[in-house]
C-alpha cells in the first residue's frame, strides 16, 4: 500500500502483488481518522497476505504508530 501524505489529508492506495488496484481511501490528517485506514486494510489481510505500507514524505511518526501499534507489519 502506498500512502501519499499531505498537510490536510492522506491518500492510500492498496495494490496486490500483480499491481492490481484493490482499493483507495482518502482520510483527514488527524489521529482520530487513522482507524479508517486500518479498517479498510484489514479487509485485505489474510494468513497468506500481509500489509506493507510505503509512506511518502513521512514526517514524524504519528501515522506509522497508529497503523502499526504492535510493530507487526512492515512500513517502508
Amino acid at each position: 500500500m502506498g500512502i501519499d501524505l499531505h498537510k490536510e489529508t492522506h491518500t492510500a492506495v492498496m495494490l496486490d502483488c500483480w499491481n492490481r488496484k484493490l482499493g483507495e481511501i482518502t482520510f483527514e490528517n488527524k489521529p482520530s481518522e487513522f482507524s479508517k485506514l486500518t479498517r479498510k486494510v484489514s479487509r485485505f489481510v489474510t494468513e497468506e497476505k500481509n500489509a506493507v505500507y510505503g509512506l511518502e514524505n513521512a514526517y514524524g511518526d504519528v501515522l506509522p504508530s497508529a497503523v502499526n501499534p504492535r510493530q507487526d507489519i512492515t512500513i517502508l
